[in-house]
């Protein structure tokens, strides 16, 4: 078996091997609806055909396999003709990546389009009604296959591929061929899906008939020859909407387009059209409903900024629906719309409140029909008439919003009971037929086609011998039939109909609902005068105003002025000028020869010689033009203030005459039938400036004629599509304006002022000297652009620019008159202190030294041609005299304004002497005689060489080793100018001096260009000129509202953030162990805080705990000592001695200093467990006083059940009580070390994390407890005799217990940090205190001093005194 497939032009035929030849034009590169580039169209289209043909092998063996999945039709019905369709059923594709692991699945499609599916029905309509007609193809069943695009280029190539091979598996005909599975194809809605199936089944001559894809590209039968269409070309529609805009008087307008071939081509025919008509375009905008939202909301801000107050949208309808909801989010008002047939009779925008703008709009639209019978055939379609159809079912499910058993789609259940009758959508709705219409009538151009073509063959052939597809093309070109509704249908040469368009106004009904009603016509197969039928009185403008919106850029010059463009704006914006004077011309006649134009114009310089090279220079630099009113022949300009240096041009029109001249001789008459003339330069070296050169080089490159310029640096002039001739000597200003942005860049100007030329050379060089300071971060702070020729006003209004602003640099793009002009205007107004930054027009000129205001552009700095020496040019000119020129007018000039004197006879009012002829050159300095400088003059001088060096590799050619075909030469007595271009192409030499010349391909001399450095002022310091100052480091740049980049604050890093570098942009955060410093540059390990022993609060604390823990002490020793005393023995001295040793003034140690794993468990339980038992022993002690006095009375026995034993026990119990809330607490979620980084943001706070915050509140919760139970039954002892028991003292210290502790809560939440610990401490020393204080002390003094009162006898008295 073999495959081969190849790609050759207007190609198709079968290889031997069974392979295939296949041809693809491509044309344009245009993109498609999808966003499809058109070569990728090709590829597409080159899968699909590989995936679509068969394997064939040789003799018996041999049959044809389908590659890949066959693509089946939604809806068919064979017949014994069948014709196809591809309609866009579905919105769009669900595009899956494959892997190509596995066999890749079909591509599956979402979102039901009705519109679509009405034109499919309305197909299948036409077909049974053609069934049905005994008259159009009787005996024979039309049949159709309708596949789905789902609006996509690839789908639809595919369905039409399968529409060409049919979708079997195999093939057994042995020569692998088959006739097509349809005879034509109706289709597709879109221009882009259409011009691919066009170029895809073109080739197989099977006839492509369109109801909807209007692109004027469509029309070209080289690339489409099997192509046509039910509904006319956008061709007509273009230009029809320009007529109507031109109507109305709107020549200012905007266009927004489709991104797409549709819109492309749709809205460049209109632009054609609106300028033919005087019509300027304001703004060109594209959109496609892919693109992103941004993109979308400039078009909105473009629409918004606009002057034009007409919008001509011609955009799909998928396009235009995104638009308007911008429009109407940004509610943007009083637009009148002219819209394309797409969206203009759309009901879904009509009937949308939110688009009620667009009130008002026009457009053309295709004329509206009523098909009868297609309004019942619609309703009548039933899933139950196809059950296998899953297309059908899936319509129901979408029209109805209900689903069928196993069917993916959620919501009700469908019961097939419904009846489209009830329904009021796009499928249903046949109030506008506007494009089914065009289905309709495709189908029956189509089945007329293959009537009249079978009804021909009825005597002589079969069915099958006739039914190929290149006779039904053939008859098919010839169709000419009246439809059911008056129609009358045919196709011209390039398979269009006639045009015949409604004028559509959306007029609101009483309703207030958008109605399209047709107010006029246009009907393009009637004389063109007759074409445009309008019904003016009725129509309604936007916002509902009965009036015609003005939307102009100048109104209309009256009679007696005329029209004068403003600078920089399109033709359409204009002043109005009175006109001027002036002669008619009475000279009539022609004579049988060629005759010039004009008045011959003589060359100033000449020299005779074989070869003739053509100059233009600029002799003098200014010129007297008049505005001519033709009433007379124009006079010839005339230069005035004699000059020495080329800047720029005597006048524009007197150049590119000039240039003319060369390229066609100096002689008035010229004999000879072919008017040639041989007399004519063989290249043209010139001229300095480059809007003139960029004028006669697109001239003169039509004509092959070489220009060598030697000044003219204009980017644009590298062009070779457009200057194919041109060369240059001087560098572009490409590079120039790059160099001057990295000038800026280097000495850190990035604000600066920018004012050039208002002509090619300085907008285009300042625009690229822009572009390269946006990339390297440099802002222009104001850009302008003017001319010497401008009125004063203008230049006095930049030079308030410059003084207002901030800028200290200015960058300029100009010749040596604007500069001369622009300084002296600053020089009057006394402005000073700018450092300039010039291009090499004026940088080096001479004559700047010597006018008004120059002392201002000392220490100007810029880029220049390199200096060079030309060895004999100086004694050259110093040797030159009018008598070598006697038929130069300027040479005499120049000899009379050099020496002051007169070469004409002597004159009254002429008060020069008479020139001698004694005068030398030798004897004069200036800028003519003055070769120190020879920096542009090196450039003409190299390009003369260039020129000679590629006429003398001309004339030296040697047979067979030419360039041209087959090695040929020039012949020398009839070098064409093109043949020249090919050696100077080609040239290589170098100079005298050392310069290496050749061109590259671009046509520039590529050479280097050295600085010359002086400061503004003779300043030793680099000028400052930016916005804002740098940034330092600490700080962040901050956009200024509404200014450029380098506009900015310096606003200080946050708290935590640092910038470490100049002119940041944004600040770092620090890690989060680290904070910033205070200067915010950089980042310090945070401060790691707890309560320490060297910090003068943990000092004091543990002060005081020592000084409780040592009082303590005392008191015991005190008490061992008198144990037998019965002060000690009165209130059991076991409870006493435990009770000094559970007082907690040394746990609190265990809260100072650095926590860890171990103190932070130790310190809360120690704490727990030592008040629970300092509590349970004044507890006991309590109990055993109120026990002491019950058992005083008659007949108690309480003491023996609250002995010594009782009482300890009861300590152990309660205290064995918070030992196993402690351990509990450990166990399960124990205190830990923990740096607490939310509470301080530059520090870290080292605490004892709780672990449980449970646990710790049920330990202090249980030390509550016991404290108020120990207060209740001290307070109710507190009146037993003082003598004899503590209780007073008990009561006061759980008061004061209770209190401390009680107040500890709040503090001890709201407390931050260390302050939290010191606060438990203060709570655990308080209160221990208050337990020393009452119980003890009292006790102690009695002991030491009154131990009198330390007796029995003494503590038993009732009544102590």
């Amino acid at each position: 078996m073999c495959y081969w497939v190849g790609f050759v032009d207007d190609l198709c035929s079968v290889c031997p091997c069974g392979g295939i030849l296949i041809s693809i034009n491509c044309g344009s590169s245009a993109y498609d609806s999808t966003g499809l580039h058109c070569v990728d169209v090709v590829m597409a289209q080159t899968l699909l055909l590989l995936l679509l043909l068969s394997l064939c092998a040789r003799a018996s063996l041999q049959s044809c396999s389908l590659l890949g999945q066959p693509a089946l039709p939604l809806l068919s019905s064979e017949g014994d003709i069948n014709i196809g369709a591809v309609f866009s059923l579905h919105r769009e594709p669900v595009v899956k990546a494959h892997t190509f692991t596995s066999e890749p699945e079909p591509t599956s499609c979402i979102r039901l389009n009705l519109r679509e599916f009405q034109f499919a029905q309305t197909l299948i309509f036409a077909v049974e009604e053609i069934n049905n007609n005994t008259n159009l193809l009787p005996d024979m069943r039309l049949g159709y296959k309708i596949y789905d695009s789902c609006a996509s280029i690839i789908l639809a190539i595919r369905s039409a591929m399968a529409l060409m091979n049919g979708y079997g598996q195999t093939l057994s005909d042995t020569s692998c061929q088959r006739p097509p599975a349809v005879q034509a194809i109706v289709g597709e809605s879109g221009s882009t899906p259409t011009i691919g199936i066009a170029s895809a089944v073109g080739p197989f001559s099977i006839p492509v008939v369109s109801h909807f894809a209007t692109c004027a590209c469509l029309s070209d039968t080289d690339r489409f020859p099997s192509f046509f269409r039910t509904i006319p070309s956008d061709y007509y529609q273009s230009r029809a909407l320009a007529q109507l805009v031109k109507l109305f008087g709107w020549t200012w307008v905007g266009a927004v387009r489709s991104r797409n071939d549709y819109g492309n081509n749709g809205i460049a025919t209109f632009v054609e059209a609106a300028q033919e008509l005087g019509i300027c375009v304001e703004y060109s905008e594209a959109y496609f409903r892919t693109d992103p939202k941004e993109e979308l909301l400039r078009i909105v801000e473009v629409i918004k900024k606009a002057t034009a107050k007409v919008v001509v949208a011609f955009l799909s309808q998928g396009d235009i629906i995104p638009l308007l909801n911008e429009v109407a989010v940004h509610n943007i008002s009083g637009l009148q719309w002219v819209g394309s047939e797409s969206w203009i009779t759309s009901r879904g925008l009509s009937e949308t409140k939110a688009f009620s703008f667009l009130t008002g709009s026009l457009g053309f639209a295709i004329g509206n029909v009523m098909l009868e019978g297609l309004k019942e055939f619609l309703v009548n379609v039933h899933p139950s008439k196809a059950p296998h159809n899953l297309f059908l079912r899936e319509f129901w499910e979408t029209a109805f919003q209900c689903s069928f058993e196993n069917s993916p789609v959620e919501g009700s259940r469908c019961t097939g009971s419904e009846s489209l009758l009830t329904l009021q959508n796009q499928y249903t709705d046949v109030s506008e037929l506007r494009i089914s219409n065009k289905v309709y009538t495709a189908v029956y151009a189509i089945a007329h086609s293959l009537h009249n073509l079978m009804m021909d063959a009825a005597h002589n052939e079969t069915h099958q011998s006739v039914l190929i597809p290149p006779k039904v093309l053939e008859y098919l070109k010839k169709v000419n039939f009246t439809s059911k509704t008056g129609e009358q249908i045919f196709f011209d040469s390039r398979g269009d109909p006639a045009a015949r368009y409604e004028l559509v106004n959306w007029q609101p009904d009483d309703a207030g609902t958008l109605q399209f009603k047709s107010v006029g016509i246009y009907d393009t197969s009637v004389p063109s005068k007759q074409r445009f039928v309008l019904n003016q009185g009725g129509l309604v403008w936007a916002g509902g105003q009965t009036r015609v919106p003005v939307s102009v850029c100048s109104e209309s010059c009256p009679p007696g002025t005329r029209k004068a463009a403003q600078k920089g704006k399109p033709v359409c914006c204009y002043d109005c000028i009175p006109c001027g004077e002036g002669e008619i011309s009475n000279e009539t006649g022609a004579e049988p020869v060629c005759k010039l134009l004009g008045e011959p114009l003589v060359p100033e310089l000449e020299g005779q010689g074989d070869l003739v090279i053509g100059g233009i220079f600029t002799f003098r630099t200014g010129y007297d033009g008049e505005i001519p009113n033709f009433e007379s022949l124009p006079n010839e300009p005339k230069c005035k203030k004699l000059g020495y240096r080329i800047y720029n041009a005597c006048g524009y029109s007197n150049i590119m005459r000039s240039a003319i001249a060369l390229a066609s001789g100096v002689a008035k008459v010229i004999d000879g039938r072919n008017c040639s003339n041989t007399v004519r330069a063989e290249a043209i070296i010139g001229h300095s400036a480059s809007a003139p050169t960029v004028g006669f080089a697109r001239v003169l490159g039509l004509f092959q004629l070489p220009v060598i310029s030697h000044f003219a640096t204009c980017p644009c002039l590298s062009n070779r599509k457009e200057f194919p001739s041109f060369f240059r000597t001087i560098p572009s200003d490409y590079y120039q304006s790059r160099a001057l942005a990295k000038l800026v860049k280097h000495f850190g100007w990035t604000w600066v002022g920018a004012i050039s030329n208002a002509n090619d050379y300085g907008i285009n060089g300042m625009a690229g000297f822009v572009r390269a300071a946006q990339e390297e971060g440099v802002c222009i702070e104001y850009q302008e652009a003017f001319e010497s020729t401008d009125p004063g006003q203008s230049v006095s209004q930049i030079v308030d620019m410059i003084r207002n602003a901030t800028s200290k640099v200015i960058v300029t793009f100009m010749s040596h008159r604007e500069i001369k002009v622009l300084v002296s205007e600053m020089h009057r107004k006394n402005i000073s202190g700018l450092q300039w930054v010039g291009s090499e027009a004026w940088l080096t000129d001479d004559s700047l030294t010597d006018s008004e205001g120059h002392s201002l552009l000392i220490g100007s700095i810029g880029f220049t041609v390199s200096k060079a020496q030309i060895p004999g040019l100086g004694p050259f000119l110093q040797e030159l005299h009018p008598s070598q020129y006697p038929n130069s007018q300027f040479f005499k000039e120049f000899w009379e304004s050099v020496f002051d004197c007169s070469l004409n006879p002597p004159r009254d009012n002429d008060e020069r002497k008479q020139c001698n002829g004694s005068e030398h050159l030798r004897n004069v300095n200036n800028a003519f005689t003055d070769v120190s400088e020879l920096r542009f003059t090196n450039n003409v001088y190299k390009a003369v060489y260039a020129v000679a060096h590629a006429l003398h590799n001309l004339y030296s050619c040697q047979a067979g080793q030419g360039p041209f075909i087959n090695g040929t030469c020039a012949t020398p007595t009839q070098t064409k100018p093109w043949q020249i271009l090919q050696y100077l192409q080609q040239v290589h030499f170098t100079t005298k001096q050392g310069d290496n010349v050749f061109f590259d391909s671009n046509g520039q001399q590529l050479q280097l260009r050295n600085v010359s450095i002086v400061w503004q002022g003779g300043l030793s310091t680099v000028p400052v000129s930016v916005c804002s100052e740098s940034c330092p480091p600490g700080t962040r740049k901050a956009v200024q509202k509404g200014k450029p980049v380098c506009c900015f604050q310096c606003v200080p890093c946050g708290a935590g953030e640092i910038s470490n570098t100049t002119d940041a942009t944004d600040c770092l955060k620090c890690p989060p162990t680290y904070w910033s410093n205070w200067k915010g540059d950089h980042c310090l390990l945070k401060t790691v805080e707890f309560l320490s022993y060297t910090e003068l609060m943990g000092i004091l604390l543990t002060l005081f705990s020592l000084m409780g823990a040592t009082l303590t002490i005392l008191i015991a020793a005190v008490f061992c000592h008198f144990r037998h005393t019965p002060i000690v023995k009165a209130n059991n001295s076991e409870l006493s001695f435990l009770l000094l040793f559970s007082l907690c003034f040394l746990c609190s140690l265990t809260f100072i200093g650095r926590p860890s794993e171990w103190s932070c468990m130790l310190r809360h339980t120690a704490f727990g467990i030592t008040f629970v038992l300092c509590i349970s022993c004044v507890l006991g002690k309590t109990i055993v006083v109120l026990m002491a006095f019950r058992a005083t009375l008659p007949g108690s026995n309480v003491m023996k059940w609250f002995g010594p034993l009782q009482q300890r026990l009861s300590v152990l119990g309660f205290t064995l009580i918070q030992v196993l809330i402690c351990v509990l607490w450990l166990a399960i979620s124990p205190p830990f070390p923990y740096h607490n980084m939310s509470l301080y943001q530059n520090k870290i706070i080292l605490e004892c994390n709780l672990g449980s915050a449970v646990g710790f509140w049920a330990v202090l919760g249980y030390i509550g407890l016991l404290a108020i139970l120990c207060f209740i039954l001290a307070f109710l002892a507190r009146k037993l005799p003082d003598n004899f028991n503590e209780a007073k003292f008990i009561t006061f210290s759980m008061l004061i217990f209770c209190a401390v502790w009680i107040t500890f809560i709040p503090a001890y939440v709201s407390s931050p940090g260390k302050f939290t610990v010191a606060v438990e401490i203060f709570a655990i020393l308080a209160s221990s205190y208050g337990l020393v204080f009452c119980i003890f002390i009292p006790k102690c003094y009695v002991i030491i001093c009154r131990p009198h009162e330390n007796t029995r006898k003494h503590i038993m008295q009732k009544n102590p005194q």
